[in-house]
């Protein structure tokens, strides 16, 4: 099982288990997408106890660490504090009793869910809540949309689609590599009425015409370009330490002609929540591009290329 403490101000403390550590990279691009400049990631204490440790002994590891300098291990203010189990369905089964994790002497009540900068994490690490919080906001910005569209042009409404409901689209997408279909359709039909909106189209002509009018890439390829553009900078060690640490290139232990074409080594892994980790998901997708494309050092000759090449993939 996974608990973590969260700050509802700030991220205070997370310690992991055996069972669910793979996730670990997945939430750490957190603080490069949602908050750069936050640097949230100083305050962030990380623990990998025994897959069958209790509740009580890993709080018990975490207390212990509270002399550790730069830890942030008592929350400040336990009343504005959440924890939550991570895990899957069996295992949460066998903490179904318990209910709140005493931290140094506080006690902070366990939830289903937490919100961490703007993305709903839930016990299970669906995002099927973050996804909800979404659609519920971007339709929310969509009728408004549609109230002016007939009073603005074509122009301006694609720059305010894009400020305000694309945004939102785009906010922290690649931690939903992995995630469900049904999550990725429901964002996409968002971007499909979304774009209906702009053009001001009838529904009788296709949603990826209007994408390909609008030059718009569809939302599984965004996910794909965010990790393709953090999996280049942490390669070329352009983006925080973490980051860094979680990428490195592919040095094969013998001569190989695949050790000149710019690949990324990806850790192996046995289960679902491991290929979705950031230092599995963000070398696959990497890897997969043409060889012109990973050979480029310059990030602005990179996007570029990357969007015309999922671009040409997406339409053609």
């Amino acid at each position: 099982m996974l608990p973590l403490v969260f700050p509802k101000v700030l991220f205070s403390v997370l310690f992991f288990s055996a069972s669910i550590s793979p996730l670990l990279p997945l939430l750490l691009p957190l603080s490069l997408f949602l908050s750069s400049n936050l640097q949230m990631t100083h305050n962030f204490t990380f623990l990998f106890p025994h897959q069958n440790s209790t509740v009580k002994s890993i709080v018990s590891k975490i207390v212990s660490l509270h002399s550790t300098p730069g830890a942030v291990i008592t929350p400040d203010n336990p009343d504005e504090s959440d924890s939550v189990l991570f895990g899957t369905r069996q295992r949460s089964h066998s903490f179904s009793a318990v209910t709140t994790v005493n931290v140094a002497g506080s006690v902070v009540p366990l939830a289903d869910h937490v919100r961490l900068l703007g993305v709903t994490l839930d016990d299970r690490l669906s995002m099927d809540k973050h996804v909800n919080e979404v659609s519920r906001t971007c339709f929310y910005h969509l009728r408004t949309l549609r109230h002016i569209r007939q009073a603005i042009t074509v122009s301006d409404a694609n720059i305010i689609a894009c400020s305000v409901v694309g945004s939102r689209l785009d906010y922290a997408n690649a931690v939903l590599y992995g995630t469900s279909s049904k999550n990725i359709t429901r964002l996409q039909r968002i971007q499909n009425a979304l774009a209906r909106c702009v053009v001001d189209s009838k529904a009788q002509r296709s949603s990826n015409v209007l994408l390909h009018q609008l030059h718009w890439l569809p939302i599984r390829y965004r996910i794909d370009f965010k990790l393709a553009k953090l999996a280049f900078l942490a390669r070329s060690s352009s983006t925080s330490s973490y980051l860094n640490s979680a990428v490195t290139r592919y040095l094969p232990s013998r001569t190989l002609r695949s050790q000149d074409t710019n690949l990324l080594a990806i850790p192996r892994t046995k289960t679902v929540f491991g290929s979705r980790a950031f230092r599995v998901a963000a070398p696959t997708v990497f890897n997969s591009l043409p060889q012109d494309i990973r050979s480029t050092d310059n990030i602005s000759t990179f996007c570029r290329l990357l969007k015309t090449f999922y671009f040409r993939n997406a339409f053609n």
